[in-house]
């Protein structure tokens, strides 16, 4: 029936609360956690017993199982809409296009002077789109002209010497201030040798322009390094900028 169901009287089982072949235990590092496998199926008991009264009827458990769907659509549906908000913030006159759904990690992005952009993945790599004119792929539609997506790309450089573990890989791009006078593009990044985070600046070869320009990696000129060596295990990151001094400023962590 529909009532409800006094629970039975249950003894509860003497545990062992000392003897290590009772518990389950796990060494953090600085702290001991146990579980008493007795204590542990006497309140799994309990709330069998509770649900197997409380429940009883078919109908009733219908109405468990549909609320639980329910409940799991509303939780999806939240999730959809806390999506949908997130670019629904984009500012009046611009939208959101994925401009290059093939580059993993992008990680920082910088523009030449004229227009041009560079898009670096943490993995090493810089992409360099020919945003500064129309060309055969783009139009000159004012909403089209500035989509990634419709302008030619082309590798800038790949680091080779870049360790790419756990956080660790390409973290920013600059480009220097004066680029007319000293065309250089710096980066900071993880080396594989040796192990310290450094800042370096490329020198920028414009050949025929456009998608043509690429920096030169072998030609690399070592600004910083960090004096300790040796990257351990996980949480790296930096970030550099141009200040209105003409001073780079960075920050590793």
């Amino acid at each position: 029936d529909a009532r409800l169901h006094p629970l039975p009287t249950v003894s509860k089982p003497k545990a062992a609360r000392h003897n290590s072949s009772n518990k389950n235990c796990c060494n953090n590092g600085s702290s001991y956690c146990c579980i008493d496998k007795q204590d542990f199926a006497f309140e799994h008991d309990i709330a069998t017993l509770h649900t197997n009264s409380m429940f009883r009827s078919a109908a009733q458990r219908a109405v468990l199982v549909a609320a639980s769907c329910i409940f799991t659509l509303l939780l999806t549906t939240q999730a959809a809409l806390a999506q949908s908000d997130r670019v629904g913030f984009i500012q009046s006159g611009f939208r959101f296009d994925v401009a290059e759904p093939a580059l993993s990690e992008p990680s920082s992005i910088a523009w030449l002077p004229d227009g041009r952009q560079l898009v670096a993945s943490a993995l090493g790599t810089v992409l360099l789109y020919n945003t500064s004119k129309a060309d055969d792929d783009l139009t000159m539609d004012a909403q089209k002209y500035t989509r990634l997506g419709k302008t030619k790309s082309q590798v800038y450089f790949q680091l080779a010497n870049i360790d790419t573990e756990a956080e660790r890989g390409l973290f920013s791009l600059a480009i220097d201030r004066n680029f007319a006078v000293s065309p250089y593009i710096y980066i900071m990044y993880s080396p594989l040798a040796p192990q310290r985070i450094r800042v370096s600046r490329l020198p920028h070869v414009e050949n025929e322009g456009g998608a043509s320009s690429r920096a030169l990696v072998d030609l690399e000129e070592i600004l910083w390094e960090d004096k300790e060596e040796g990257y351990g295990c996980c949480r790296f990151g930096g970030g550099m900028s141009f200040g209105g001094d003409g001073l780079l400023y960075f920050g590793v962590g």
